[in-house]
Protein backbone atom coordinates (compact mmCIF):
# COMPACT_ATOMS: atom_id res chain seq x y z
CA UNK A 1 0.00 0.00 0.00
CA UNK A 2 1.33 3.43 -0.92
CA UNK A 3 1.19 6.06 1.82
CA UNK A 4 1.46 9.87 1.74
CA UNK A 5 2.19 11.28 5.19
CA UNK A 6 1.95 14.98 6.04
CA UNK A 7 3.54 15.66 9.44
CA UNK A 8 5.56 18.04 11.60
CA UNK A 9 3.29 21.03 10.93
CA UNK A 10 4.49 24.42 12.13
CA UNK A 11 0.93 25.75 12.21
CA UNK A 12 -2.06 25.38 9.89
CA UNK A 13 -1.89 24.16 6.29
CA UNK A 14 -0.31 27.43 5.14
CA UNK A 15 2.77 26.92 7.33
CA UNK A 16 5.73 24.60 6.63
CA UNK A 17 5.31 20.86 7.10
CA UNK A 18 7.03 17.67 5.95
CA UNK A 19 5.63 15.24 3.40
CA UNK A 20 6.75 11.64 3.13
CA UNK A 21 5.86 9.24 0.32
CA UNK A 22 6.24 5.62 1.27
CA UNK A 23 4.96 2.09 1.28
CA UNK A 24 3.84 -0.29 3.98
CA UNK A 25 6.42 -2.94 4.92
CA UNK A 26 6.50 -5.81 7.39
CA UNK A 27 9.99 -4.98 8.64
CA UNK A 28 12.44 -2.14 7.96
CA UNK A 29 16.07 -3.19 7.79
CA UNK A 30 19.17 -2.35 5.77
CA UNK A 31 17.86 1.07 4.73
CA UNK A 32 19.66 3.04 2.06
CA UNK A 33 21.20 6.35 3.12
CA UNK A 34 18.62 9.12 3.30
CA UNK A 35 15.64 6.84 3.95
CA UNK A 36 13.65 7.09 7.18
CA UNK A 37 11.24 4.78 8.98
CA UNK A 38 7.93 6.25 10.16
CA UNK A 39 5.51 4.20 12.24
CA UNK A 40 1.80 4.95 11.99
CA UNK A 41 0.14 3.28 14.95
CA UNK A 42 -3.27 1.70 14.48
CA UNK A 43 -6.20 3.63 15.82
CA UNK A 44 -8.89 6.13 14.97
CA UNK A 45 -7.61 9.38 13.45
CA UNK A 46 -9.47 12.61 12.80
CA UNK A 47 -8.31 13.25 9.25
CA UNK A 48 -9.34 13.36 5.62
CA UNK A 49 -8.19 10.79 3.12
CA UNK A 50 -8.06 11.30 -0.62
CA UNK A 51 -7.44 8.57 -3.15
CA UNK A 52 -5.78 9.46 -6.45
CA UNK A 53 -5.69 7.22 -9.48
CA UNK A 54 -3.57 7.55 -12.59
CA UNK A 55 -5.61 5.28 -14.83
Amino acid sequence: MAIGLYTEYEGDFTKPYKFYAGVEVEEAQDLNEGLEVKTIHGGKYDCDFEVYHND
